[in-house]
């Protein structure tokens, strides 16, 4: 398999999506940038997270703050960002809980995240992009846009 001809060059209005085991995902994915593609244009989703899912809650306590609402909640070693809004009832955007689908992104507003997800690009974490299952905070609050 040659990713580089299968592909062609790299072209602005194009994009690469990949979903598999995560052998073959890192092979393409990498062909695809060794072949001049961005990694914006290339849009992943693994079968499993990369990290196993104690790791992606595994931290300091740290104060999550929504922004619409003004509400602050603590989020303590051991539970996620998106466990400790649901279980206060707040509507919240998720579907596989493991940083690797991308329906819980939300933007961060303030303080400095710790990205521990697979899907995220480095310009859509440098844009303050979030995954709330499976990524924490570096900073004492973490204010979203919720």
């Amino acid at each position: 398999m040659s990713i580089a001809a299968d592909l062609g060059p790299p072209d602005p209005d194009t994009a690469i999506y990949v979903c598999g085991p995560g052998g073959f995902m890192d092979f393409v994915i990498s062909s695809a940038q060794t072949a001049g593609w961005p990694a914006e244009a290339i849009h992943k989703e693994r079968f499993a997270p990369m990290q196993d899912a104690e790791a992606h809650t595994a931290g300091g306590t740290f104060t999550v703050r929504l922004a619409k609402t003004g509400g602050e909640y603590e989020v303590k070693d051991g539970e996620s960002v998106l466990d400790v809004l649901l279980a206060r009832g707040i509507d919240a955007p998720y579907s596989c809980q493991q940083g690797i689908c991308g329906e819980c992104i939300v933007r961060v507003l303030a303080g400095e995240p710790d990205h521990r997800d697979d899907i995220l690009t480095d310009r859509e974490r440098a844009d303050g992009m979030f995954t709330t299952c499976s990524s924490r905070a570096l900073s004492p609050t973490l204010e979203l846009d919720l």
